[in-house]
């Protein structure tokens, strides 16, 4: 089954995303061809693997703290920070 993704001016509840209990799973939010929204949970202490993509990377904190690491250096991430990754 394919993932379900908001249309074009449908909101997306990212109030529902900032609740522990509402849904602790990763899916994405919203796809088009130059964009994809994801929202990504990753319990204390969890570590993502290395991870590529074609284009620039945003990543923003709703909850907890999260170190970002790459090659190059690396950056902490609190809650309602945002960071790019080029």
């Amino acid at each position: 089954m394919a993932l379900q993704h908001a249309q074009p001016l449908q909101p997306i509840d990212l109030a529902v995303a900032l609740d522990p209990n509402a849904s602790g799973l990763s899916h994405s939010l919203l796809k088009t061809e130059q964009l994809q929204l994801i929202k990504l949970v990753l319990p204390r202490g969890q570590v993502m693997p290395q991870h590529q993509v074609p284009g620039e990377i945003t990543i923003q904190c709703l909850l907890g703290e999260v170190e970002i690491t790459t090659p190059q250096r690396g950056c902490l991430l609190r809650v309602g920070e945002l960071v790019l990754l080029p």
